[in-house]
């Protein structure tokens, strides 16, 4: 029987579906890159690095972005350059960064909802941190504060509309939370 890539093994609390784990190519490297710069100067910081890096999944990202600029910057600036970037890029493809895709709206609307007590249309801060616990926050409890802030427009300290759960799930997506294997078990697709 055929599952078209995905396995499918039932447990009494979830489906478990293979994520596709796969080293990042040279281009995708190259966008990470230039998405993190933030100023539109042209040139890479390594404050900007460093945000790079942590997306690409670098355990000491500030220690990554020092040893691009080591490595990478040839003039001694202290920034990467568009000349540079293809001696930044040959040296992250070096490090085997494994790319995860990240979470689609669906995906977490689904994670959140498992969180509602006993079908209650409400979430609430401590729902939300463990939500984001599950996410792999690193601070669950400042993410549900911060998520609270952004979404909860009538103060309740709840998410109870719709429209609250789409401005949640707004904030979410711009955090870019991977979807790696442990947090793909807890999925609930039927």
């Amino acid at each position: 029987m055929a599952t078209s890539g995905r396995r499918h093994n039932v447990n009494k609390y979830s489906f478990e579906e293979k994520v596709e784990k796969r080293p990042y190519t040279k281009e995708e490297l190259n966008n990470v890159f230039w998405q993190h710069d933030k100023n539109r100067d042209c040139r890479l910081s390594r404050k900007e690095l460093r945000g790079a890096f942590k997306e690409l999944g670098a355990i000491f990202p500030l220690f990554r972005a020092y040893r691009a600029l080591r490595h990478a910057d040839d003039n001694g600036d202290g920034y990467i350059s568009e000349d540079e970037m293809e001696k930044l890029v040959n040296y992250a493809d070096r490090l085997s960064y494994r790319y995860f895709p990240v979470y689609t709206k669906e995906e977490l609307k689904v994670i959140f909802n498992r969180f509602k007590a006993d079908g209650r249309l409400t979430l609430s801060k401590k729902q939300l941190e463990a939500a984001f616990n599950d996410l792999g926050s690193s601070v669950p409890s400042s993410r549900a504060d911060r998520a609270l802030n952004y979404a909860d427009q009538n103060k309740d300290v709840h998410i109870t509309t719709e429209e609250e759960m789409d401005k949640l799930l707004d904030y979410i997506i711009k955090l870019r939370y991977k979807n790696t294997i442990r947090q793909k078990q807890q999925l609930h697709f039927l």
